[in-house]
């Protein structure tokens, strides 16, 4: 079967109509030019999309040069974006790069119309990433992830090797540049594929082929691996809306916790899952983290989310009317006594003696030696201490307001009110406050 007619039945089987659109990222180099060749010539309506990252200067505007010229003799839609990743490590700039090409491979498709985006990773990539991910202790999802099809992003040159572009390249005058830093050993990938490939090829008695033949089993394994593991995990993890929620007993009493644990946490990113387990059963409060996720180990839950930075602005509350949308939806208001009525009793509703507060009023996150009188009791109480009693997660504990008043604490945001600025016989203004949703 020739490379045509594969990618042709390949892209058949994933139900991609020659009308659909097709997002191509094209560097320049032998494997995306026969892509972007072979869709062409099939009839596919195709757009080119170019990364010059700006890491080798002239080298990389000649690469941008190849593909525009090529697109524009074809008829076809190009576009190339233009950044400045920066140096630092190799690998923080290689994975920023890639970042930044399938972000943009999206707007593309979006501003073109376009349905699917296609990348043109081949066999000896697969092998590349799998070895890479082996060493990184990624597991069983790391040894396969480099799949024909992920969402609406398509591989259609993953079961060929870079012999067979070549000599199709060659075959067709397609056009191509190399590019000089693929031999770089600077980058793990090319010290993989230049030093660890050649040797395991020397060693294989069909050369790569039990290799790839291997990654194939493993990913027919993964796929049932992972029908199983999503059924043993629906009672162990719920997402609220803001957070994923690992139920800690369950996790706990489960033979099986290491493997559910890894399933459960691949998705965000490289975390420790050993030192996690061990921790389970120690005291809640430990953290862990990735480069964009923070792992929790609470009272009931282990909890995912984004870490965000406490908000440090303080904002000035005056004695009027006042609505807030940031740093969330509030509306404030002063009343004589006799137009309120019944005092509502909802911690989402600040209701005081407005005398006896000290205006402009300052709302601030809490901070390290808060104390106030909670609204009922007699003694004064640590705000660290009153949130810990009403059970706030450790990471919302970090975005928890209090209302001031001079140095005194009127209010713990949507929580409760200070005893000494309630409404008592004496009151004639009320100072309101209250957090309303519909304001957003």
């Amino acid at each position: 079967m020739t490379l045509e007619t594969s990618v042709q039945k390949f892209l058949e089987g994933q139900g991609v109509q020659q009308d659909d659109g097709i997002v191509i990222g094209c560097s320049g180099g032998v494997d995306s030019m026969v892509l972007a060749s072979v869709l062409y010539k099939l009839g596919y309506r195709i757009g080119l999309y170019h990364m010059n990252a700006g890491l080798r200067g002239e080298e990389a505007d000649k690469d941008e040069e190849l593909v525009d010229n090529w697109a524009n003799g074809m008829g076809v839609a190009f576009k190339a974006g233009h950044y400045k990743i920066g140096k630092g490590k190799r690998k923080s700039t290689q994975m920023r790069a890639r970042t930044q090409r399938y972000k943009d491979f999206g707007l593309a498709r979006q501003e073109w119309g376009m349905k699917w985006i296609a990348t043109a990773h081949h066999r000896q990539d697969r092998l590349e990433t799998t070895i890479l991910n082996f060493l990184r202790g990624s597991g069983i999802q790391g040894l396969t992830s480099l799949r024909h099809r992920r969402d609406n992003i398509l591989r259609p040159l993953l079961d060929f090797d870079k012999t067979a572009l070549y000599n199709y390249a060659t075959e067709n005058a397609v056009p191509w540049r190399e590019d000089a830093s693929n031999k770089e050993l600077g980058y793990a990938r090319n010290r993989v594929r230049h030093k660890v490939i050649p040797a395991m090829e020397e060693v294989g008695d069909r050369g790569l082929e039990g290799a790839h033949r291997t990654i194939s089993l493993l990913q027919e394994a993964t796929d049932f691996l992972d029908e199983k593991l999503s059924e043993a995990v629906e009672d162990l993890v719920f997402w609220d809306g803001k957070q994923l929620l690992i139920e800690k007993d369950k996790l706990i009493d489960n033979p099986h916790a290491g493997i559910l644990l890894h399933y459960i946490l691949s998705p965000y990113g490289q975390f420790d899952k050993q030192a996690i387990l061990q921790a389970l059963s120690g005291q809640a409060g430990k953290r862990f983290a990735t480069d964009e996720y923070e792992l929790i180990i609470d009272r009931e839950h282990l909890i995912v989310h984004r870490p965000q930075e406490p908000e440090q602005k303080q904002y000035k509350l005056v004695k009027g009317p006042q609505i807030f949308k940031k740093p969330f939806p509030m509306i404030t208001d002063v009343m004589p006594r006799e137009e309120l009525g019944e005092i509502p009793m909802d911690r989402n509703v600040l209701c005081v003696d407005a005398d006896k507060l000290e205006f402009p009023l300052v709302m601030r996150v809490w901070k390290k030696g808060d104390r106030f009188q909670p609204f009922g009791m007699k003694g004064m109480k640590k705000v660290s201490d009153y949130l810990t009693d009403e059970k706030v997660p450790l990471h919302e504990k970090d975005h928890v307001f209090v209302l001031c008043s001079g140095d005194s604490m009127v209010w713990v945001v949507g929580f409760r009110p200070d005893e000494r600025f309630k409404v008592d016989e004496n009151t004639k203004m009320i100072y309101l406050a209250e957090l309303n949703d519909s304001l957003t």
